[in-house]
């Protein structure tokens, strides 16, 4: 199983056979109310994979010049 969080906090254990192959840890997906359909999103996904960077860098930043 993967367990899924919504944007709204909630968990969800879905089974692993049941998502996208190339679903990755970290991977945005969308799935249809009845979970007959799941899907990544993969511009949300990498925008969301660049703002951690982004904000990982910052905090790198702030601890080099100490």
């Amino acid at each position: 199983y993967a367990v899924c969080i919504s944007d709204d906090e909630n968990t969800l254990n879905i089974k692993r056979s049941d998502i996208p192959v190339e679903a990755k840890e970290g991977s945005v997906i969308e799935v249809a109310e009845d979970l007959s359909e799941i899907r990544i999103l993969h511009t949300e996904t990498a925008e969301r994979a660049e703002r951690i960077t982004s904000l990982f860098e910052k905090i790198k930043n702030r601890s080099d010049k100490k």
